[in-house]
């Protein structure tokens, strides 16, 4: 009876045993029939096939719930939305504006022979790590004597202008900033039409003074350089004007963001007459000047028959 018993209990445990191992066995045999190159050979479309079904379900299924995405999105999210469609609409018709002006504008110059402001080159950099310098608000960037940099040069970025070179070494420069109080900049209103000096000021950036019409100058208005020291080139945005209880100050267009890279502009380079001793190839020298003049003061003292006679007529 015990043994019956005792038959009875191991049996299950018999099979079970036998079971997983039976299992292990088909597991282990199916592997290894995976790991021949021929059956992977073989299976290849099938799992080709697989795959092209998966990407073809996934596609639909995210076609079909891309609609339900926006009932799931909050309110501050959907007017954000609208709002950036709505300025995306604007700036395309204002795009489309400003190419039509564009030609327009060089159609007149080329109509009235009109001598527009020189194009000139520079060098772009980068900003680095401020150091210990002589100046309270200043930069270094990795350009320098080798890259044609020179002092005076003005720095610029996409925003607008953001100061001028003030000491240059073989690689570096160091950039004066608009918001140094040893900076002095000529500037003007675009809409004003005011010039005036721009004074560097670390605690709003730079303030507005000696304005010869400051009663013009309008709220936020465009203020850029007006080139009127012949240092920086004119039109350089430079920030907007703003009224304060010490008066008209600038929001600079540098402090919208970070500094990194700018572009170091020479100086337009205007030559007045006087400097310019040359003339068709032929030096002009002093007792050359002094002949020209007395030639115009014989003529003024004849009066205007010499310059009628100078344009051939009898």
């Amino acid at each position: 009876m015990a043994r019956h018993a005792r038959h009875r209990v191991g049996s299950p445990r018999f099979a079970a045993r036998a079971g997983i191992a039976g299992i292990g066995i088909a597991l282990l045999g199916l592997l290894m029939i995976q790991s021949s190159s021929d059956v992977r050979r073989a299976l290849q479309p099938s799992r080709a096939r697989m795959d092209d079904i998966t990407s073809n379900i996934s596609a639909a299924a995210n076609k079909h719930f891309a609609g339900y995405t926006w009932l799931f999105a909050d309110k501050a999210a959907k007017a954000r939305i609208k709002e950036l469609e709505s300025e995306v609409q604007s700036l395309e018709r204002w795009r489309e504006a400003t190419r039509t002006m564009s030609q327009r504008m060089v159609e007149y110059e080329n109509m009235l022979d009109l001598m527009g402001e020189p194009q000139i080159g520079g060098v772009t950099a980068r900003v680095v790590a401020e150091t210990n310098g002589p100046f309270t608000n200043t930069r270094i960037a990795n350009a320098g004597d080798v890259h044609g940099v020179s002092d005076g040069f003005a720095a610029v970025n996409e925003h607008g202008l953001l100061g001028r070179v003030v000491r240059t070494g073989h690689r570096t420069s160091r950039i004066l900033l608009l918001t140094d109080y040893n900076s002095r900049i000529p500037v003007m209103g675009r809409t004003s039409l005011d010039r005036a000096l721009l004074v560097g000021d670390r605690k709003v950036g730079a303030r507005i003074l000696h304005a010869e019409t400051p009663d013009k100058i309008v709220e936020g208005e465009e203020w850029v350089t007006s080139g009127d020291d012949g240092v920086f080139e004119r039109g350089l945005r430079v920030g907007f004007a703003h009224r304060d209880k010490d008066g008209w100050r600038l929001d600079l267009a540098m402090q919208r963001d970070a500094i990194d890279f700018v572009r170091l502009v020479p100086p337009p380079g205007f030559v007045t007459p006087e400097e310019l001793m040359v003339t068709d190839g032929v030096g002009l020298t002093e007792n050359t000047n002094e002949t020209l003049i007395s030639n115009l003061q014989e003529n003024s003292e004849q009066g205007a028959a010499p310059v009628a006679n100078a344009g051939g007529r009898p």
